[in-house]
């Protein structure tokens, strides 16, 4: 057993029984709920003031415990070498060790200065405090956390820079635990698409500016802009408002002046409307939107008031994402990555595959998810790889085993398009991994062809 596992379970007596930030997953498509618990002390306060020393420390009961001791010198500072680990005991009530130290000179490479040594007391004052919080992500998901806070001093000594500070004044951390509850029904309803938006786009007086304000569920979106040859005036959205046949907002003026404008937009004719409805993978979308001309008005702080004319598009839909389904993959880590010859060409359901990647790629700035595994070997030639015929947004990597590490040397992922290609030039003897999947949790019917 490491000194780490040590310290770990030594913490968690401290700490309590709960573990730091833990997830006890659901079975795929299951509605039973989720909990994800975390327990932590963490504190930072000054030492002394002449020198500046700071004393910084996070114990966490099952993940990286730290803590961290800086000094500011005439001539630069003293702090931790992030490259070495502390040696820390952590007990029950206590923690104590020594933390390797590198001296900082301003155009100078940083040398070793020794080590700080703490040894310090934790002792909990008065209750911990309690709060409850409900968040609902999805009209029929929701979450509830329960957290404490515990205050905790921290007492006793540090040494550095040959410096021993017996007195660690005014020093108190929180000891802080949460269990958060959520609810996973097999199919969500909201998120994406879902709820009512408000948008209207306006113009002022006779072109004279323009103005945009949008309520998008509880989120306020716009702008407005005066132009002229003696001014120019700008102002931001603070807050839009729908109330039945009125749009609201009310702007902070930016640029041209100071104060809050606020403008008004009436719902007017009915010019046309209809219904959107798509399916991309688990998610379906159905949205009715209504378009019409309105009209109002924009007041500035200082009394000028111009005419709007404006469009006002009001849309009301729903998303409904189905959990995943379909047969269990057997190829949902690389080291299960099923071979592809050129001119292969697989079909996949993917629904059961892992929630989230093994590993991420520069393709996809949200989550890759639902991913399975291929593998090329190279030949000299070049390699093409796409996922037309898929029926979800679709992305792509390629990587190479490197020390025993992935590293990614390709990846494809079409932004106007669910389907993604790559290609690369492959050397001979060596073999390419291939994860393909989807952007934020989509999964359905993979297609994947090897071309060449």
């Amino acid at each position: 057993m490491t000194r780490r596992h040590i310290a770990a379970l030594a913490l968690t007596g401290l700490l309590g029984s709960v573990g730091a930030l833990t997830t006890v997953p659901s079975p795929a498509g299951a509605s039973a709920p989720t909990y994800e618990r975390g327990d932590t002390l963490s504190w930072n306060c000054i030492i002394d003031e002449d020198p500046l020393v700071e004393m910084r420390g996070v114990l966490d009961a099952l993940s990286e415990s730290s803590v961290q001791v800086f000094v500011q010198l005439d001539d630069g500072f003293l702090a931790p070498d992030f490259e070495k680990p502390a040696d820390l005991t952590i007990t029950d009530g206590s923690v104590s060790g020594t933390i390797p130290m590198l001296r900082f000179t301003p155009g100078e490479e940083p040398i070793p200065a020794g080590a700080a040594s703490i040894d310090l007391a934790l002792t909990p004052l008065g209750e911990p405090a309690r709060d409850r919080t409900s968040l609902s992500d999805n009209d029929n998901a929701r979450s509830s956390t329960i957290a404490l806070t515990q205050p905790v001093a921290v007492s006793g000594s540090v040494t550095v820079n040959a410096t021993t500070y017996s007195e660690v004044p005014e020093c108190v951390g929180a000891h802080e635990t949460f269990t958060t509850r959520t609810t996973n029904p097999d199919t969500r309803v909201g998120g994406i698409g879902s709820g009512s938006t408000y948008d209207a786009h306006c113009v002022l007086g006779d072109s004279e500016g323009a103005l945009e304000v949008i309520r998008d569920g509880k989120d306020s979106v716009g702008f407005f802009e005066t132009f002229s040859e003696e001014n120019f005036v700008f102002g931001a959205i603070e807050e839009a408002t729908w109330r039945p046949g009125t749009l609201r907002g009310t702007y902070t003026l930016e640029e041209g002046g100071s104060g809050t404008a606020t403008a008004s937009v009436e719902q007017g004719v009915l010019v046309e409307q209809f219904d959107i409805e798509d399916t991309l993978g688990p998610f379906r979308r159905m949205v009715h939107v209504e378009r019409y001309d309105a009209s109002g008005r924009l007041v500035l702080p200082d009394g000028t008031t111009w005419a709007l004319t404006c469009g006002l598009e009001i849309s009301k839909g729903i998303s409904i994402l189905h959990s995943p389904s379909g047969p269990r993959v057997t190829n949902d880590i690389s080291a299960d990555a099923v071979p592809l010859a050129a001119g292969d060409r697989v079909e996949l359901k993917t629904g059961r595959a892992a929630p989230i990647g093994e590993i991420g790629t520069e393709c996809a700035q949200s989550e890759f998810s639902r991913t399975v595994w291929y593998s090329v070997d190279g030949a000299g030639g070049e390699a093409t790889l796409d996922t037309a015929g898929s029926d979800f947004d679709t992305v792509l990597a390629v990587y190479v085993v490197t020390d025993g590490e992935l590293v990614e040397i390709a990846c494809g992922n079409d932004d106007e398009d669910r389907f993604a290609t790559t290609a690369w030039t492959t050397r001979p003897d060596v073999r390419y991994l291939v994860q393909v999947g989807g952007v934020d949790g989509q999964s359905g019917n993979l297609v994947l062809t090897r071309s060449r």
